[in-house]
């Protein structure tokens, strides 16, 4: 999964945005 590995690599950025992008991945994954 892209998605997962996205959000591994924000780690720097800080938890809530692993969080956001978290929710942004699952968001597209229910559209497809």
């Amino acid at each position: 999964f892209d998605g997962l590995s996205v959000i591994t690599k924000t780690g720097g950025f800080g938890e809530e945005q692993i969080l956001i992008n978290a929710v942004e991945y699952l968001r597209n994954r229910t559209l497809y």
